[in-house]
């Protein structure tokens, strides 16, 4: 589940009741909730949901917002369109790693990766086998449909929009970072079997262009930006 604590002492809590100062604002059970985020404004966590038992690979979960009493929730991906678990690259040389929502640093607006319809990735994982490398996948590209797109969801409206239109062309966009003055996005997009590379776009999806491929075109992930210390 999801939690918030008091940091300070408060009623109940003076005598090292750390129970008493920690409140559950999210849960769902027999699911994954986890990866809480709070809005630039402190109103809204942004958090993910996965059904574990029905997908034990966790390709795919639901975004969801919650206030920090817990008494109002929303979906902001809806039908587990989430691509949680991107994984890419060859057999030789791939990577991967949990996919999460986030938030703008200007406003209650967040990004998230959702899947096109009827999309399957590449890398399927073996539910058969044991898990002893926490990937337990294989490459099978003749399965990969579809694709995903960076998706736009504005809290405060309920309003979510598309920036990049890649599903529809067998590309797969994903791990958003916003730039510390909000103006644009940095994102991974991978074709099937082929490395990850780091794009770059404006927050409504124009001036796409991509930077880089990684050393040795091996692949790009995980991306950060330089903080604003002016």
């Amino acid at each position: 589940g999801i939690y918030v604590t008091d940091i300070d002492p408060v009623d109940g809590n003076v005598d090292g009741n750390v129970d008493a100062a920690c409140r559950k604002v999210a849960s769902d059970p027999g699911h994954i909730v986890f990866g809480p985020s709070w809005s630039p404004d402190g109103q809204w966590i942004a958090y993910t949901n996965c059904d574990g038992v029905n997908d034990p690979g966790h390709d795919w979960a639901d975004i969801w917002v919650v206030s920090p009493d817990g008494e109002e929730q929303m979906a902001v991906g809806w039908g587990r369109n989430h691509w949680l678990s991107p994984a890419w690259g060859t057999k030789e040389w791939h990577g991967r790693g949990s996919n999460v929502s986030t938030w703008s640093p200007l406003s209650n607006t967040l990004t998230y990766t959702r899947g096109t319809e009827g999309s399957r990735p590449p890398w399927v994982f073996q539910a058969d086998r044991p898990d002893t490398d926490h990937f337990n996948r294989e490459l099978v590209p003749e399965q990969a449909m579809g694709g995903t797109d960076i998706c736009l969801a504005d809290v405060d409206i309920g309003s979510t929009v598309p920036i990049t239109q890649s599903g529809s062309n067998n590309m797969w966009d994903f791990r958003t970072v916003w730039s510390p003055d909000g103006s644009r996005i940095v994102f991974c997009r991978a074709m099937v079997g082929r490395p990850s590379e780091l794009w770059i776009m404006d927050t409504d999806g124009r001036n796409q262009r991509a930077l880089t491929l990684g050393w040795e075109h091996r692949g790009a992930d995980h991306p950060r930006w330089i903080p604003d210390v002016s």
